[in-house]
């Protein structure tokens, strides 16, 4: 039996929900990561004023928490990419 024209307007309306959940989830993950990042980027800071390192020490340790996030993202966009 072929839908009728009022149930396929309600599946497309719970694809569309569907779609939208998959995304909202996928930004909360990448909220979470962000912000991960900015809490140890703040340990960092604070932790340089209590005691003062040299500049390239805080450098590599910032610049290793920022490649630590871009990992993650660039795992899940070439996951994403080969599925």
């Amino acid at each position: 039996m072929l839908p009728t024209v009022h149930g396929a307007k309600h599946a497309i309306i719970v694809e569309g929900e569907l779609v939208a959940y998959v995304a909202a989830a996928r930004y909360d993950h990448m909220i979470a990561e962000f912000l991960r990042t900015a809490q140890r980027l703040e340990q960092l800071r604070g932790s340089r004023a209590d005691t003062p390192t040299e500049p390239a020490a805080f450098d590599d340790a910032c610049e290793a928490a920022i490649s630590i996030e871009n990992q993650g993202w660039m795992a899940r966009w070439v996951s994403d990419q080969n599925s």
